[in-house]
């Protein structure tokens, strides 16, 4: 494989990933102020599936990219487990910085089912970090496809 066909597959993803990401944010505000709407609920939940399927995989690359000694996660493709190995390292450097770098991701997929007012506080927490993992991820991702003079 081809650098740029891993950094235009890994920019298809960030992009489904960081769209899911917003989807069930916005759900989740437009919940917590009281205004249910069935097409963002229907939007939401396949939002929420994409998070689900994606966070579920994560967790088991980040349990075996953190078991000592330092592992290099097999069956993913390398843009995948730079960011692996980034959040791991995130996580050492920073664990009280936010929700999601403190949480098993296990219990982050559980809060993808959030009902309570509270719970859906600690999901959009995450929600925004996760964003901004994403948004950092790609940002790598379009250097690797146009360059750095954009």
């Amino acid at each position: 494989m081809s650098n740029t066909w891993l950094a235009a597959e890994s920019f298809e993803r960030g992009q489904r990933l960081i769209q899911a990401t917003n989807t069930l944010a916005i759900s989740a505000k437009l919940t917590l102020a009281g205004k249910y709407d069935p097409e963002r609920a229907a939007l939401a939940e396949h939002a929420r599936e994409e998070l689900r399927t994606f966070l579920g995989d994560f967790a088991s690359w980040l349990a075996e990219a953190e078991r000592p000694p330092a592992r290099v996660v097999t069956g993913i493709d390398p843009r995948l487990h730079q960011l692996v190995m980034v959040f791991v390292s995130q996580r050492r450097r920073l664990p009280s910085r936010s929700l999601l770098y403190r949480l098993p991701m296990e219990q982050v997929q559980t809060l993808l089912d959030a009902h309570t007012p509270g719970e859906m506080q600690q999901l959009l927490e995450c929600l925004q970090e996760l964003r901004a993992v994403f948004e950092d991820h790609l940002h790598a991702d379009v250097v690797g496809l146009l360059g750095e003079g954009i």
